[in-house]
């Protein structure tokens, strides 16, 4: 009987539907092996592509529940005509919205090191906005951690264009780059790094099967399209040389 006589009923169908429509479209383009929505929405909407993160759908399913409560409060009061039940019944809410704001135990790491690798201040001081890429690169997105978010941060010290990220939802090209990356400098990977327009990569050692550190070098060191920059600490710089300058030295 209070729902029938509740004004505001087109506007709850209208939060209800936008919930569950942005909840769905918030687990992105598919969820393990099947297809979502939000596949079909990144075709075929124009301007749909912008949006790199489906999980900012999760915004609009926050603001519809947010509006929801709002009404179902609405209609319990409109209800109830007690004033002790009026006043349990928001305390309740209040209550409830609390605690799925709460947070705890809050498990904090730290963003970046006390000290940043001296690499990038170089980095910053070299002119132009060109691309470099960091290994190693997780094979794929189960394999992503913190270490490799760290990439994204490290470029807001140097400035430059990286090919390096994690995201709720990684594109075709990078899950490509992944695979062939593995497989460097072998393969046509330094090749996919020009095309890429990639000048420097840099290769984090401390993060490598401490077997692979030495055959790593020397695969490095006789790919006539790079050229080692020596650099203190446990990270390479690796010069992508440009297909001229990589044909005069042999390759």
């Amino acid at each position: 009987g209070g729902w029938r006589r509740f004004p505001h009923r087109p506007e709850m169908l209208f939060y209800l539907a936008l919930g569950i429509l942005a909840s769905v479209l918030a687990l992105g383009p598919r969820l393990g092996d099947v297809p979502m929505p939000f596949t079909a929405l990144w075709y075929l909407l124009p301007g749909a592509s912008f949006i790199a993160t489906p999980a900012r759908f999760a915004t609009l399913s926050s603001l519809a529940t947010a509006v929801l409560a709002a009404g179902g409060l609405a209609l319990v009061l409109r209800v109830v005509s007690d004033t002790r039940q009026r006043r349990l019944a928001g305390g309740m809410v209040a209550l409830l919205a609390a605690l799925e704001l709460m947070a705890a135990p809050l498990a904090m790491t730290r963003p970046l090191p006390e000290r940043l690798p001296q690499v990038y201040a170089w980095l910053a001081t070299l002119p132009g906005r060109f691309a470099i890429l960091e290994l190693p690169m997780p094979t794929d997105k189960s394999a992503e951690n913190e270490d490799f978010a760290r990439y994204q941060l490290h470029s807001l010290v140097h400035g430059k264009r990286i090919v390096n990220g994690v995201a709720a939802s990684v594109p075709t090209i990078t899950r490509q780059l992944r695979e062939e990356m593995q497989l460097f400098p072998g393969n046509a990977s330094v090749a996919r790094l020009r095309e890429l327009g990639v000048t420097y990569v840099l290769v984090h050692t401390d993060k490598l099967a401490p077997d692979a550190v030495a055959p790593l070098r020397q695969a490095i060191e006789q790919n006539p399209g790079l050229e080692f920059i020596e650099f203190d600490g446990p990270i390479w710089v690796v010069d992508v040389l440009p297909v001229e300058a990589a044909s005069a030295a042999g390759g």
